[in-house]
């Protein structure tokens, strides 16, 4: 019986990668421009492999989720060890805060009861530095030239920001305060922004650990932020001119509206969105 042999052609091509896989040595490029070391198909029945031992590492090209934020970690989980040391006390509120975005009397009620507007401006002041934390983490807000600094100082930045847009909102409305409008109705509109700030607070950071247990992106949480809390700063407009149309005319709760609430709001916004 005659042994039967199978002639194999090699191109000098193929001979160089199969060469390459026996000594070591990176082949030169082929006609196919390919220099990353992997052999042709038909090699793979001569070494076994396509790509030798000595090829470059092939990376995964997806980019790293990775999200964490050591300062804005920190800051909110002391924010919830110090909520929890005036739990009752929140909790107390909490049904108030609440129906403060239901219907705009409730916004009297708390102002008319002075433990509870004491309570709720304490929630407010604890929550200020959590939701800094949020914007800064998300990089909800940050301005171009904050780029060349750490966490630590983006957040001490942004929390420095927005304590001044409070600072000018509460100059605004000791400077704009009409004389015949009611005192306590003229309180209880400016400081409601207090009731709708921790509602705004509480929701986004529930929301995002929500959307952090399903795997949802960073981007997504960030976005999923921005509009709970831009549509519950619109919310707060609106039930800002039912309580001012209490004391005066439409015409003029919506002028109080855009010096008290809208222009400051957008002196804060516009530098973020210029980038």
């Amino acid at each position: 019986m005659k042994d039967s042999t199978v002639e194999m052609t090699c191109s000098p091509a193929d001979t160089a990668f199969v060469m390459a896989d026996s000594t070591g040595m990176t082949p030169p490029a082929d006609g196919l421009g390919r220099t990353d070391g992997r052999l042709p198909a038909d090699s793979a029945f001569v070494s076994g492999s396509l790509v030798p031992d000595n090829a470059p590492a092939m990376h995964d090209a997806t980019p790293d989720d990775s999200d964490s934020n050591t300062v804005s970690d920190t800051v909110i989980a002391l924010t919830a060890i110090v909520s929890i040391l005036y739990m009752r006390q929140i909790l107390g509120i909490l049904p108030m805060i609440a129906g403060c975005m239901l219907r705009w009397k409730e916004n009297l009620n708390i102002e008319y009861n002075v433990k509870s507007k004491m309570v709720r401006d304490r929630l407010a002041i604890i929550l200020i530095p959590a939701y800094a934390a949020l914007v800064s983490g998300y990089g909800l807000w940050h301005l171009p030239f904050m780029d060349r600094y750490g966490d630590l100082p983006d957040f001490l930045f942004t929390t420095g920001a927005f304590l001044l847009f409070l600072s000018v909102r509460m100059l605004l409305c000791r400077i704009m305060r009409p004389s015949r409008m009611n005192h306590k109705v003229w309180k209880a509109g400016n400081d409601s922004f207090f009731s709708f700030f921790i509602s705004a607070v509480l929701l986004s950071m529930a929301t995002a650990a929500v959307m952090w247990v399903a795997g949802c992106g960073t981007d997504v949480r960030g976005m999923a932020v921005t509009w709970i809390s831009g549509a519950v700063w619109l919310l707060f407009l609106f039930r800002k001119v039912q309580i001012f149309r209490n004391s005066c005319s439409l015409f003029s709760a919506i002028l109080y509206l855009c010096s008290l609430e809208i222009l400051p709001m957008a002196i804060l916004v516009a530098p973020a969105l210029i980038r």
